[in-house]
């Protein structure tokens, strides 16, 4: 199941947004580095790789809106394995692409694109490994119980068996164990042949 990890919320004027989020919700920001006119929003607190702390929570970001064919309107940002594959899945079940997919700076590749009902949605595929991913390139759609229990059933197939441990060994008389050293056969020996 993939994961929304971002929001975007364009706007017309930085210093008065900020001012809003700041004032209403106590939110702090943090220019991108370069000059990509972007912004983190930073909803909750971050560890040393910028990541939210807290569980379910999640930062998002602030640009200015324009006619560079984004949204004009909030974005939620789902976390995708492939943003190449979840555009063309989109598309399969009625969506389109609206921008995308291209890298950001090292961090990861974005797209956005339109669902069934108009609303711009963006994708993220991260180039580092997420903490409690749980993604796949496979479409939502077509996962279901009957798909884990056959992908289960194969792993099985494909694992090496689980040796049985070996039966105890019996004891044996004094007097068969010399018959063995000897070289000679013992009754219980010479009856199994």
């Amino acid at each position: 199941m993939d994961r929304v990890c971002h929001f975007e919320i364009p706007y017309g004027d930085k210093k008065r947004i900020e001012t809003f989020y700041r004032s209403v919700f106590g939110w702090n920001f943090m220019d991108f580095p370069g000059d990509t006119p972007y912004t983190f929003a930073l909803t909750t607190e971050v560890d040393q790789r910028q990541m939210p702390t807290q569980p379910g929570g999640i930062n998002g970001g602030l640009y200015p809106r324009g006619d560079q064919g984004g949204s004009q309107t909030p974005v939620l940002v789902i976390e995708v394995v492939s943003c190449e594959q979840r555009v063309k899945d989109v598309e399969s079940a009625g969506g389109s692409k609206v921008l995308g997919p291209f890298p950001i700076s090292g961090m990861g590749i974005y797209a956005q694109v339109k669902d069934s009902e108009g609303n711009i949605i963006g994708l993220w595929q991260s180039l580092a490994p997420t903490v409690g991913s749980t993604s796949s390139p496979e479409p939502a759609s077509k996962k279901s119980k009957a798909t884990v229990k056959k992908k289960a059933s194969a792993a099985k197939k494909q694992a090496p068996a689980a040796k049985k441990p070996a039966p105890a060994a019996k004891k044996q008389s004094p007097a068969v164990k010399g018959n063995k050293a000897k070289g000679k056969k013992s009754k219980a020996t010479a009856k199994k042949k």
